[in-house]
């Protein structure tokens, strides 16, 4: 019993403070004066390295499509 009255009250005040920190977050994101698209905006590093990734992508269908014709060229052409 003497341990769990400590956790008991614990458990309380941690809940307690969650809940009201969870209550204090929400009504700031609601807040007229919070510009929402700041918020939802995307961070500038992750859309440089998103549009780093489109063009690896572009590349690399690139590279896939001349490796397809390299070995299409060679199976088509006669054995030695």
């Amino acid at each position: 019993m003497n341990d769990m009255v400590p956790k008991t009250i614990m458990a309380f005040l941690v809940n307690k403070t969650k809940t009201l920190a969870q209550r204090e977050l929400v009504a700031a994101i609601y807040n007229e004066s919070t510009d929402m698209k700041v918020l939802l905006g995307e961070d500038e590093a992750t859309m440089r390295k998103r549009e780093g990734v489109k063009m690896m992508v572009v590349s690399l269908e690139r590279s896939l499509s001349f490796l397809d014709e390299v070995r299409d060229f060679y199976f088509e052409s006669e054995p030695f």
